[in-house]
């Protein structure tokens, strides 16, 4: 009989905004990879952006890429740690969701702000990613998930006490 508890709607909301937190990071990281090893041609725009800010030639830019792409892989890399963790119902991967996706839904909707206000390419996706993130640290200790592990370490603790107690009984009747 298995006494594990189900999860609740706002864990399984917590695990798919942890699921798009990885996927989306590890697409641009694998875009920007491919742009600094020269499979995918520099586009004109990204030149032209990429001048605004002090970065002039496409070597410059495969460098920059390159650079972005090692940030945004690591980013992915402790998203799929963390999105890992909560899935096999690791409290300390609760605690970091909310104080990685917390920092970092912060940070993204700061910085978003300013290109929303610049008309920037991306400002808008931006803040709309900062504010998913900051929606997944919210789950992660909103009073429903907070239930659903504590349901889970207590399950996990009665099970232990009973499988102690058979080991005695066990012992005894040898």
């Amino acid at each position: 009989m298995d006494e594990r508890p189900a999860r609740s709607p706002a864990t399984w909301l917590l695990l798919l905004l942890c699921a798009l937190a990885t996927v989306l990071p590890a697409v641009f990281a694998a875009s920007s990879l491919l742009i600094a090893l020269g499979v995918r041609e520099v586009d004109a725009a990204d030149l032209a952006g990429a001048a605004l800010v002090g970065v002039h030639g496409a070597e410059e830019v495969r460098n920059t890429e390159g650079l972005v792409a090692a940030a945004v892989g690591a980013a992915a890399l402790v998203c799929l740690v963390l999105l890992v963790g909560l899935a096999r119902w690791r409290a300390w991967a609760r605690e970091a969701t909310l104080a990685v996706h917390g920092l970092v839904g912060v940070l993204l909707c700061l910085f978003s702000t300013v290109g929303v206000a610049g008309d920037a390419r991306n400002g808008g996706l931006g803040l709309a990613g900062g504010l998913l993130l900051l929606l997944a640290a919210g789950l992660a200790v909103s009073p429903p998930v907070c239930e659903d592990f504590d349901r889970r370490r207590i399950a996990g603790e009665v099970r232990e006490r009973r499988r102690r107690e058979q080991e005695r009984r066990d012992r005894a009747a040898r």
